[in-house]
């Protein structure tokens, strides 16, 4: 009996531990595009043009370093890395 109990914890635990991990790493995502688009609306007062080609640039590296920022985050709950 302990051990479906032992089983259904862990799996809380780890779907817990993905939902906060995929939390972080859409914030990390999304956070530089944001910011570009604003510093360059504002502050250089560039054309929707640039400030859109802008925000996908650093959207895309963003989006480069999450993915190798997810490997080292994200483990199974057998204690290996997919």
């Amino acid at each position: 009996m302990s051990t479906d109990d032992d089983k259904k914890k862990s799996a809380d635990e780890f779907k817990t531990r993905v939902y906060g991990v995929g939390t972080l790493l859409a914030v990390i995502i999304a956070v530089p595009a944001i910011a570009t688009a604003l510093i360059m609306n504002y502050i250089v007062k560039a054309d929707f043009i640039v400030m859109i080609s802008a925000s996908l640039i650093s959207l895309f590296i963003a989006m480069g370093f999450v993915f190798k920022l997810a490997k080292r985050l994200v483990k199974t709950p057998d204690g290996g890395s997919k």
